[in-house]
């Protein structure tokens, strides 16, 4: 392969930009190839296991942890139970605001949940569907962390278009028992959740 030369210059090297057209292309060294496709890899990764919108995980992601985590807790006799949550009324906030509008509701969620997310944690969260989360702890500790996070999100500010959208979520707890795949935990975690649902809505059933 010839070498690469600008008129008037040297040779290009690694950081050097061409362009050809309305393209630009950013010449690397062999060091940086290897940082780059390490990165690529990575985003390619990350865009199979996590939702486009809300930037949570996806249901396939919260399975594999699941089966991780029930393993694990039945191996050390630790405790499981999963939080599943779902805004109130979402379809409302979609017709009389617009679709853009619960986009963004379902992001702001997304965000609020994320940063009370510790790291033995998972959320997942869809366009769909909002936001499940999972964790370590006793049954007896789950729902009131999931009125901690229900109380955050009822008096958050959802402000979209100079609209203020008042948003609010139903949760169901349920705990891991013996010989339990991740497929029931959820499915115990999801009746609860329209236990609350039938309930009133913005609560949280065990």
């Amino acid at each position: 392969m010839n070498d690469v030369r600008v008129q008037g210059e040297g040779l290009l090297s690694g950081g050097d930009l061409l362009r050809i057209g309305s393209v630009v292309f950013k010449l690397l060294n062999a060091e940086q190839t290897d940082g780059v496709e390490a990165q690529y890899h990575e985003t390619l990764h990350r865009l199979t296991i996590t939702d486009a919108l809300t930037g949570l995980y996806n249901r396939s992601y919260l399975l594999q942890f699941l089966e991780r985590e029930i393993a694990r807790a039945t191996r050390h006799g630790r405790p499981l139970a999963v939080l599943m949550i779902d805004i109130d009324h979402f379809k409302n906030v979609n017709d009389r605001y617009g679709h853009l509008a619960g986009d963004f509701v379902l992001r702001e969620l997304a965000a609020i949940l994320r940063v009370r997310t510790r790291r033995e944690e998972c959320l997942r969260g869809t366009a769909e569907k909002s936001c499940g989360s999972c964790c370590r702890r006793r049954r007896a500790r789950m729902p009131r962390r999931g009125d901690e996070l229900r109380r955050l999100c009822e008096s958050h500010q959802f402000v979209f278009d100079d609209a203020r959208i008042a948003v609010t979520f139903s949760g169901g707890v349920a705990a891991m028992t013996a010989a339990i795949g991740p497929n029931e935990l959820l499915k115990a975690a999801d009746q609860r959740l329209y236990a609350a649902k039938r309930g009133g809505r913005n609560r949280i059933c065990e």
